[in-house]
């Protein structure tokens, strides 16, 4: 086939056209709503495994909240106290039916930055915080993070529901919502560790 300089041109600008239509969905990556939440054990930075589908097995739906320490919009969330005041009502401590988990998904974060006297964060995320922290950047990669901050919630038939940056309130609201047959929840099993990578 031969073609002029004009007629390559033009396939080129189609070309970079149709990649530059396709390319905002690839930048916001992440698990849909809807989707099976992967199943997860990961410790937290106390030492304590946990692991999702035996935490939503047990009657509780899930929050997660994927952040950076070096986030300005994730500290600011984090500083906002929307998902203490939400743990300290509905987590183990309250009423006992939510679970919050903090994760930490930058390979690079001490546990002197989550502290915050490190060279990599925004503030102290760990003073005060009665949830969960994992530092664990492969659970990044697993449930497909690509911009922070990031919260979803997943009910207890293990379906995945994305989040707004919602107050307590709202939180409370979305986690009314579940509407669940745990009888009939899939089972997608991810075992999730540091040296996992994608």
């Amino acid at each position: 086939m031969n073609l002029d300089f004009n007629n390559k041109n033009m396939i080129t600008r189609i070309y970079l056209l149709a990649l530059l239509l396709f390319l905002p969905p690839v930048l916001e990556a992440k698990l849909l709503d809807g989707a099976i939440a992967p199943n997860f054990t990961a410790t937290d930075i106390n030492g304590v495994e946990h692991e999702l589908y035996e935490i939503l097995a047990s009657g509780k739906n899930v929050i997660l909240e994927f952040s950076t320490t070096w986030c300005g919009p994730c500290w600011t969330y984090h500083d906002s106290g929307a998902l203490k005041s939400f743990y300290e009502e509905y987590g183990e401590s309250g009423s006992d039916e939510s679970e919050v988990f903090f994760i930490e998904v930058d390979e690079r974060t001490t546990i002197d930055d989550l502290n915050g006297i490190g060279g990599s964060t925004a503030g102290d995320w760990v003073t005060g915080i009665k949830y969960p922290i994992i530092d664990d950047a492969s659970l990044g990669f697993l449930y497909q993070i690509s911009g922070y901050p990031r919260l979803m919630m997943v009910c207890q038939d293990r379906r995945i529901t994305n989040l707004p940056l919602p107050d307590e309130e709202g939180l409370a609201e979305f986690t009314s919502t579940c509407d669940y047959d745990v009888e009939q929840a899939p089972i997608v099993n991810i075992k999730s560790d540091r040296n996992h990578s994608c």
